[in-house]
């Protein structure tokens, strides 16, 4: 057994090294939904959600200063919302383009009226993300990868034109501070709309700002909103939205208690309802700087703010309080550190570097005339044992199911502006399963927005997930019996 493994432990490095490099896929890219939890980052913002807000160290990204430049903001744009209805927020701009670089200089123009006379260069190594979106400043004006890219019109979305997650490598080229633009009528008439609930906001802005709030500055307006977030509100993890018919005035009237979503978009609306334009920024807010070398962005530091249209540029305008965000400790530092030495000398060896490596071992070998089949048969077969294993690996990742999955497929999508006592009164199933359906989802709703230990959690967890399952089935069951009966009369 010492001499098979003296001898496989060789040739499984060598393996690794010489696996050809292509675009890194993911049968498990970071995802929006993990089980219970809620990834703070998406393209569609739904505050009708329930659960809790992910604090998981999973990694997303790392972003390397280039020649000890200083980043323009902690944070990291990755979608810019407008449009907000029935608890949801999406963008109205569809107007997509295809920037490829011109003259294959690598880089993509965004910005062609910034001052490029200070320059500063960022390296970003992005995990697959649904969607393949591409991060960026505010302050960036241009682009430096391979690939084609996604941009939206108006919002600014950029994103990798795959329909598999892909892992990118790209440059940021930033200028030192933003430029001033004037803000068009249409666009000042489509960040200050509301869409729904219009009083209740104009009332809202009379509680926080007064009745002279029309004198007031946008500057003084900030002010006096983060002042009253400070005051009234806390910062939670839970989304606890199981009596709420509208979140956020839930969230503004009855709990005053949320998540960075929360707190974003209520400030988004009431900004709006004080004709200040704004709108929701969904993203990632960078931590401490690791050895003064690199951020190590994880799917814990992902946040949502506002940006603010004011002086002639957009601001940003965070309501959220800066100690409620998560930070690492010692142990997520240096494992930080492993895995950006990983990244750059192992999962970042290119093929040039594997022709040569490939021409010297051919070289060796010919030099003690040893046929190469020798060495190359083992590695081939070890080769296909790991994929087959990952493949597995990855399969079981698709196949679990998270909690709310079963009682979503029963029940379907709770409409807006209703509760979900009322909501499973109505749906259209037998009395019995009825009963157990609500009971079920007070037992979900008391596990998790109760003060209960994680350990009584994760078993509280299971134990639902067998309920859930077995009235799934025996819906299934019913509705079999129900079609074999119609089939019966038919007959």
């Amino acid at each position: 057994m010492l001499a098979i493994f003296i001898f496989m432990v060789p040739i499984s490095l060598v393996c690794f090294w010489m696996i050809p490099r292509t675009k890194s896929r993911t049968l498990s890219p970071f995802s929006q939904r993990n089980g219970n939890f809620i990834s703070a980052f998406s393209d569609r913002v739904n505050l009708n959600d329930i659960g809790s807000i992910s604090q998981s160290k999973r990694h997303v990204l790392d972003l390397i200063p280039q020649n000890q430049a200083v980043v323009p903001s902690t944070y990291l744009v990755g979608r810019i919302l407008d449009r907000y209805r029935s608890g949801v927020w999406t963008s109205t701009t569809k107007n997509h383009q295809r920037l490829r670089s011109p003259n294959n200089s690598g880089q993509i123009p965004l910005n062609t009226h910034m001052d490029r006379s200070q320059l500063d260069i960022f390296e970003l190594s992005v995990r697959p993300i649904y969607g393949n979106p591409i991060f960026f400043f505010p302050e960036a004006f241009a682009i430096e990868i391979k690939d084609p890219i996604n941009v939206e019109v108006g919002n600014k979305h950029l994103s990798h034109p795959s329909r598999f997650p892909v892992a990118l490598h790209y440059r940021l080229i930033c200028e030192s501070a933003q430029t001033r633009s004037p803000l068009s009528m249409r666009a000042y008439e489509a960040y200050t709309k509301i869409n729904e609930h219009q009083s209740y906001y104009r009332q809202k802005i009379q509680e926080i700002f007064g009745p002279e709030y029309e004198t007031m500055s946008a500057r003084q307006k900030l002010d006096a909103l983060n002042n009253y977030y400070e005051t009234y509100f806390l910062y939670t993890l839970d989304i606890d939205n199981y009596g709420a018919k509208e979140p956020l005035q839930y969230f503004l009237d009855t709990s005053q208690k949320g998540h960075c979503e929360l707190f974003a978009s209520s400030a988004v609306l009431i900004l709006r309802a004080a004709d200040v334009p704004a709108r929701l920024v969904t993203g990632f807010m960078l931590p401490q700087m690791i050895n003064d070398s690199f951020y190590h962005v994880t799917e814990a530091s992902a946040h949502a703010w506002v940006e603010v249209y004011m002086d002639q540029q957009w601001v940003i305008f965070d309501p959220t309080s800066a100690s409620s965000l998560a930070t690492d400790g010692w142990l997520s530092e240096n494992m930080a550190i492993m895995n950006r030495i990983w990244e750059e000398f192992i999962m970042m060896w290119d093929v040039f570097m594997q022709r040569e490596v490939f021409a010297a071992v051919f070289q060796f070998f010919k030099k003690i005339n040893i046929p190469p089949s020798l060495f190359f048969i083992p590695s081939l077969i070890f080769i296909l044992a790991v994929l087959v294993l990952l493949l597995r690996a990855g399969w079981r990742n698709i196949k679990r199911k998270p909690v709310l999955f079963y009682f979503e497929k029963l029940v379907g999508q709770k409409p807006a502006l209703t509760t979900w006592p009322v909501y499973l009164n109505s749906i259209n199933v037998n009395e019995h399963l009825r009963d157990d359906l609500i009971n079920w989802f007070n037992a979900y709703s008391e596990c998790f927005f109760s003060n209960t230990t994680q350990t009584q959690r994760k078993k509280r967890v299971r134990d639902l997930m067998l309920q859930i399952k077995k009235l799934h089935s025996q819906f299934k069951r019913d509705k079999k019996m129900v079609r074999h009966e119609k089939k019966t009369d038919l007959l």
